[in-house]
């Protein structure tokens, strides 16, 4: 039994006449008989008792006129709302970043998707890299900003854009250096407050320092952004962060910031979605808000797009 047989018998049913159903429904007569054949010899049942004036349902065509009404009433409403849902989607869609990446992409993003979609929930996940990864090979986020990931049977990566990182220390910290910038031999020498792993942004700062031939002088680790950042404002260490960042709080002359060079450090920021969960158009135009707007900040926070 077809939805359109249904459709079909019910037109037969409201018109009295298969000639009249036949014109109402745009089909040739000889067609329409068939089908309701078809369906009469599916359930083993006359379903039409033909008169002089017409047709008129049997026993079995009163009680399928019954269920034949609720199924394609039910399924004119599923297809009403699936429609619908293309031109005012709702629903909920999660969004995962890293706390130095939030703080130059989170705003922006936002606006931007809630202008787009104002009737989906954007959820927003804060959180270091390896926690992020995680999260994606188990479904529980659509989106991520990641530092530079390779692609997984469970999240596809998409590079975006580089960005070199930087030095930064508190105001009144003394440093074993002087100049603007920072090269290799004296980075080495500098006590430094990390993220733990899982990090990107340290997994980036242990690549570094390995494949030149030394080890960072970490005298802390912070699993969390905020205390982090107010340690290095105290003077207990410095820390390496992302150009964005970096730039922010050297322009609020709240801590003194040096490029990294001799050779340079930097990152790859990638866009990342999850495969474990549904591709909607919603996903997928909250990844294109994202590429959008790491563009349009590629300028103020000296990102390089990656082609």
């Amino acid at each position: 039994m077809e939805i359109k047989q249904l459709k079909q018998f019910l037109a037969i049913i409201n018109t009295g006449s298969l000639s009249r159903a036949a014109v109402m429904l745009g089909v040739a007569q000889p067609l329409l008989t068939r089908q309701i054949k078809h369906l009469e010899e599916e359930l083993g049942e006359m379903l039409l008792h033909r008169n002089g004036r017409g047709v008129v349902p049997t026993d079995a065509g009163r009680m399928l006129e019954k269920y034949a009404k609720t199924i394609v009433s039910t399924s004119t409403e599923a297809e009403s709302a699936i429609k619908s849902l293309s031109a005012a989607p709702t629903g909920e869609v999660v969004l995962g970043l890293p706390p130095m990446i939030g703080a130059t992409l989170t705003v922006p993003v936002v606006e931007s998707f809630k202008k787009a979609f104002p009737n989906i929930s954007l959820r927003l996940v804060e959180a270091y890299s390896g926690y992020i990864l995680e999260w994606l090979t188990t479904a529980r986020l659509d989106v991520a900003i990641i530092y530079n990931v390779a692609r997984h049977t469970f999240y596809k990566a998409e590079p975006l854009v580089e960005e070199d990182l930087y030095l930064a220390a508190a105001n009144q910290m003394q440093l074993p250096f002087t100049g603007e910038i920072v090269g290799f031999a004296e980075l080495i020498t500098v006590p430094l407050i990390l993220p733990n792993r899982p990090n990107g942004l340290r997994n980036l700062v242990d690549a570094y320092f390995a494949r030149h031939g030394g080890k960072p002088n970490i005298t802390l680790e912070v699993d969390g952004l905020s205390a982090l950042l107010r340690l290095v404002e105290h003077g207990h260490a410095a820390t390496i962060m992302s150009s964005g960042l970096a730039r922010r709080y050297r322009q609020e002359g709240r801590m003194q910031v040096f490029p990294i060079t001799n050779p340079p450090m930097t990152g790859e920021l990638c866009l990342a979605t999850s495969t474990q969960r549904p591709s909607t158009s919603v996903t997928r135009a909250l990844a294109r808000i994202v590429r959008t707007e790491v563009k349009a900040l590629s300028p103020a926070n000296g990102w390089r797009p990656i082609k």
